[in-house]
């Protein structure tokens, strides 16, 4: 089977099609929070946690996983592990949240992508645009020779240079 905590361990070939995965129990949550700088011990980490072996196909702890069907194993393991990413906690909260602010069955319009733009901005960086929405500091003008300099360089750039210069002078890959 996998490795623990969900995730399959590549390095060998799982037995059985089935996904073994660690659930940590509410006391072992609650412990943490009552001594959160102290890191567990491998002893304690293993006496907090149990172990769940989830069958992904009817029978699956009995049947092997061969060459002919390691394909059905792997896209049954990534579509069991979406949904309970999907379908965590974490995830309706990000949904409620997000749903506060744009209803959810607006945003379905939108393709990932198309929302990826809307939340953060576009990647394609337009060096006029930058250029004439920056803000000078240390003496520095619009009309300064290195400013000049700056620009004609920045104009040659590859859009990945850009993207890093960016990210470099603002904090954030992508332009408002």
């Amino acid at each position: 089977t996998g490795a623990g905590a969900g995730v399959v361990d590549l390095t060998t070939q799982p037995s059985t099609m089935a996904s073994t995965q660690t659930q940590e129990s509410q006391a072992q949550t609650q412990a943490q929070a009552q001594a959160p700088t102290q890191a567990p011990t491998q002893s304690q980490a293993q006496t907090r946690s149990r172990v769940v072996e989830v069958e992904l196909v009817p029978g699956g702890c009995t049947r092997a996983v061969t060459d002919s069907n390691k394909e059905e194993y792997v896209r049954l393991r990534l579509q069991h592990g979406l949904k309970r990413v999907t379908g965590s906690a974490a995830a309706a909260a990000v949904r409620q949240g997000l749903n506060e602010v744009v209803p959810l069955n607006l945003l379905r319009v939108f393709t990932a992508p198309e929302l990826a733009c809307l939340l953060g901005g576009t990647a394609d960086i337009s060096v006029p645009e930058w250029r004439q929405n920056t803000q000078y500091a240390g003496g520095y003008t619009r009309e300064s020779k290195q400013i000049g300099w700056l620009w004609r360089l920045v104009a040659r750039f590859t859009p990945d240079e850009r993207t890093l210069l960016l990210k470099f002078a603002t904090g954030s890959s992508r332009m408002p």
